[in-house]
């Protein structure tokens, strides 16, 4: 007795279609029932071998309270098509599963006599509201063509690969129907009904939460066509690869497809809630055209006046579209462009519900120009394309972004400046660890996302500064100019740079990830294949990680690339591959000149020349007063990859192209600024002080001027003179003249 008591207030509960998840009972313990070889259903103290049999047996029992029905736990409970549902009804399904037919059961559609259980002219069609609840039973659907007036209240609890639920109402617009799914799953693979997972066109209460839709045509399908309203919650949802028009029932849906469609009739009211939904779609597979929610009817046929459908939407990124009839024409294809419109909508956006225009988007900005704020940084360069002169943007809290291309050089810009408001906003690309070559394919490795900006051409440049980047993510402007100033990053920044200079000042790279997350092992913070002429600046930066600046000229007949990088901080340590944490690595050709001047640093080598490198005729090499930690090499050859692992070799062929190239100072000098070097940190001395003279002590004796020498300076130090085993040390070489 205590049990159906607990049962009718369950159901009167759900009813309500608010219940959490946790409200919902579990089930009777099955351990006492003997279902036998044969048999897989238990109800009333009899065992059948089908659920479709135990329903009928359901019915003609005529129960005064809920029906109890256990399935036999991972038990293939039969094929089941229409079974005959008109009592309230819980089943407990133990995750069995309904194996063949049309896996439904059916309520208010035919008549049927409760004395036979069979369809019959005589009998009833549904005599009262009922509740029907089921938990963890696989493949089970729902399916009616209302008749009544009374209510019906459906939940479904951890049912995976449901067929369907699919509700007319017809024949009686005013039986509300309650629909709750909780923790389920339609997947076509797994069997479930390609078409529509979900369509009712009654009134009620509608909430599906935590539930996943699979290459579903159109996962919930609503029309609403009574005078009612119509309340529908999606919570928690994901929908994978619905609406593509690769999808088996495309040809029939693609006027309408989408992952979710909500259509009114003139007089109906629909007001759809969504929270913390996804919408997902495999690598280069979009969906066939109406958005991933779909408002409105826009078929050739639909109604020129339709109902009333609103739009709520909190933590959820979508394409909504909102399409009247004449969208598309009697062939399919869309012929009233006016007629539809598609707005995104972010996952930060707060979309508020409004009758006259079906939804309203509210967006806190991110980024302002002038004070003027914008929801994205693609809405604040689109509204710099009608500014002039020097333009900044300023990013005001953490935002996604992608590789992206914003063609700003037809513009009166003559800079842009995109700056942190305090220095600690995030710019968030998602790729740790890329492939430099990669595909971004399924199949591949991703690239490093880079942000292109194209500059008038007498543009002053792109500058980017006080901003922080937790991912990999690249800056560039062909043929531009940019300086990035004063950020901090913590992945990498490898790419073919376009750009005429870029000059990084002033930035922390302190690398978060591990050297295996990095192409060839190889976790350089910036790494760049050189393709085109490019002036390259690395000055006043500290580096803590694995390795340095990794720059690569490209070909044979490489244009002329400048590399300065001095006056930098660098702690690279990498215990996989000790001789690859290096300041500076040179690749392939070295066209133009290189400046390595003014460095601290802490690892393995300086300056390392990639075995193989070749040192163009006209270029010049100065490393010049770096200080270097105990056990630090100046420079030297990429160790582990020497021809035969014969370094020696490789050592001399490199003296051999630096030979009248190269001015190298193995020293370092301190230079003081307020009392600190501005190389190493170490302290100014302080002088001693002069004693009291003595007294009647001769006068001293002063020392002869110094003789200036004249001897014109050649601009390098020959390197023949030094012995070899000189020239291995960690350290050679004079001052640095600068270049430009």
């Amino acid at each position: 007795m205590k049990r159906k008591l607990l049962t009718l207030a369950l159901c009167a509960a759900l009813a309500l279609c608010a219940l959490p998840m946790a409200a919902f009972a579990e089930g009777p313990a099955t351990d006492g029932l003997d279902f036998g070889e044969n048999n897989t259903v238990y109800y009333a103290g009899s065992y059948y071998p089908t659920l479709a049999e135990a329903l009928t047996e359901v019915y003609k029992s005529n129960p005064q309270g809920p029906a109890e029905v256990i399935c036999k736990p991972g038990a293939d409970v039969g094929p089941m098509t229409h079974g005959h549902v008109a009592d309230d009804l819980v089943i407990y399904g133990n995750g069995a599963k309904v194996s063949g037919g049309e896996k439904d059961m059916e309520i208010d559609t035919s008549k049927y006599d409760r004395a036979t259980g069979q369809q019959s002219e005589g009998g009833d069609f549904l005599e009262k509201d009922i509740t029907v609840t089921v938990y963890d039973l696989e493949g089970i659907a729902a399916w009616g063509e209302r008749h009544t007036g009374h209510t019906v209240n459906l939940n479904f609890i951890d049912c995976k690969n449901m067929q369907r639920v699919y509700f007319t109402n017809n024949s009686n617009p005013d039986g509300k129907l309650n629909i709750t799914l909780e923790g389920c799953s339609f997947d076509a693979a797994g069997g479930s009904n390609v078409n529509t997972a979900v369509y009712t066109n009654a009134p009620g209460e509608i909430a599906i939460r935590n539930t996943t839709f699979t290459n579903i045509a159109v996962g919930l399908n609503i029309n609403h066509k009574s005078n009612g309203v119509q309340n529908i919650l999606l919570e928690g949802c994901i929908f994978n690869d619905c609406a593509l028009p690769d999808v088996s029932a495309a040809q029939n849906t693609k006027t309408y497809g989408a992952p979710v469609r909500i259509v009114a009739r003139e007089g109906a009211t629909t007001h759809l809630t969504v929270n913390g939904t996804t919408f997902n779609y495999s690598d280069g597979k979009t969906n066939c055209g109406n958005g991933d929610i779909l408002l409105g009817d826009g078929r050739h046929d639909a109604d020129l006046q339709q109902g009333t459908v609103t739009l709520a939407m909190t933590g959820t990124a979508a394409q909504v579209m909102v399409q009247q009839a004449g969208y598309y024409n009697d062939a399919g294809t869309v012929a009233g462009q006016d007629k539809g419109k598609t707005t995104t909508v972010l996952d930060t956006d707060v979309v508020q519900a409004d009758p006259n225009s079906h939804f309203v988007v509210k967006r806190d900005p991110v980024v302002q120009i002038n004070g003027t704020g914008y929801g994205t940084l693609e809405e604040a360069m689109e509204a710099a394309k009608a500014m002039t002169g020097d333009v900044t943007v300023t990013v005001l809290k953490d935002i996604q972004v992608t590789d992206s291309t914003y063609d700003l050089s037809g513009t009166g810009l003559t800079s842009l400046t995109l700056q942190g408001k305090t220095g600690a906003e995030k710019l968030i690309s998602g790729v740790n660890g890329n492939d430099i070559d990669g595909d971004n394919s399924d199949n591949g490795a991703d690239r490093c996302p880079v942000i292109r900006v194209k500059l008038p051409a007498n543009a002053k440049g792109l500058t980017v500064t006080g901003l922080v980047f937790p991912n990999d993510l690249l800056f560039d402007s062909e043929g531009g100019r940019v300086l990035v100033k004063g950020c901090t990053f913590n992945g990498g920044q490898s790419g073919y740079p376009k750009a005429a200079a870029i000059r990084y000042e002033g930035n922390l790279f302190e690398f978060k990830g591990t050297a295996g997350n990095f192409y060839s092992q190889n976790a350089y913070p910036v790494w760049y294949k050189v393709d085109k002429p490019l002036d390259f600046d690395f000055v006043g930066n500290t580096v803590i990680g694995y390795r340095g600046v990794h720059i690569e000229t490209r070909g044979d007949d490489a244009v002329a690339t400048d590399i300065q990088v001095d006056k930098n901080t660098f702690r690279l340590s990498d215990s996989q591959y000790p001789s690859k944490a290096v300041a500076l690595q040179l690749v392939s050709n070295i066209r133009g000149d290189v400046s390595f001047v003014d460095n601290n640093v802490d690892g393995y080598m300086g300056v390392c020349f990639y075995n193989g490198v070749k040192i163009g005729e006209n270029a010049t090499i100065t490393l010049d007063n770096n200080y270097l930690a105990p056990g630090t090499k100046l420079y030297g050859v990429s160790e582990w990859n020497a021809p035969n692992g014969d370094v020696p070799a490789a050592e001399e062929k490199l003296q051999a192209q630096l030979e009248g190239k190269a001015t190298i100072n193995a020293t370092h000098t301190h230079t003081y600024q307020n009392g600190v070097c501005t190389v190493c940190g170490a302290q100014e001395p302080r002088p001693d002080p002069k004693p009291d003279p003595k007294p009647d002590a001769p006068a001293a004796t002063p020392a002869p001027a110094p003789v200036l020498d004249s001897t014109p300076k050649t601009g390098a130090v020959s390197l023949v003179a030094l012995p070899l085993a000189a020239l291995a040390l960690a350290g050679v070489g004079v001052a640095l003249r600068k270049r430009r």
